[in-house]
């Protein structure tokens, strides 16, 4: 009963994310600022937009897919600045923690520090061959240019903290504090 109640929740979470992705103005979906949006050609604009697309397809079908439950990363992100809408400036941010499972590709939403009218930001993570991978690009095939890759180490089972870490992708971290934990679990003791 458990899986199935996760199961639909995980489904009716990427329904309100299309809907919502599907309602956003282009140059927010794809984390580029107005102005630079309007100085792109039509066809410029419309090679983003294929790429989108394509990338947008590509994670669909690694959120769908089954993720081992009983090995996982506890991670924490602080300190440093994020892009948020409407992609002009970098913001601070509040601190998030979030569990990531092996083989799980998920989004984890970053909350500006502004007190009146907050903005968030989805930032793109995957924990997959030893790799946790943040900040994927929205438009870029071509990803692990963009992308934050953290490999696997042994003292993640300790926790092991990574200092000033950046990235291109969408959200564009900026000297951000990484703490990662791992943990093994067994799939029983989740369920509780």
């Amino acid at each position: 009963m458990t899986s199935y109640i996760r199961k639909l929740g995980f489904i009716w979470a990427i329904l309100v994310l299309i809907l919502c992705t599907s309602c956003m103005p282009t140059s927010t979906r794809l984390g580029l600022g107005k102005a630079y949006w309007a100085h792109l050609s039509v066809s410029q604009r419309q090679k983003l937009e294929y790429d989108y697309k394509q990338v947008h397809q590509y994670w669909k079908r690694l959120a769908g897919q089954v993720f081992d439950r009983t090995h996982y990363l506890m991670v924490t992100l602080e300190d440093g600045r994020v892009m948020m809408p409407p992609f002009e400036k970098r913001q601070t941010y509040q601190k998030t923690t979030f569990i990531v499972y092996r083989g799980q590709c998920r989004e984890v939403w970053l909350v500006s520090r502004r007190r009146v009218h907050p903005k968030k930001v989805a930032l793109q993570i995957c924990y997959r061959n030893n790799q946790l991978i943040l900040d994927t690009s929205h438009y870029r095939a071509i990803q692990k240019n963009d992308s934050a890759r953290l490999y696997w180490h042994p003292l993640w089972e300790k926790g092991l903290a990574y200092p000033n870490v950046n990235s291109q992708g969408y959200v564009r971290l900026h000297h951000v504090k990484v703490n990662v934990h791992c943990y093994e679990t067994h799939e029983n003791a989740l369920s509780h």
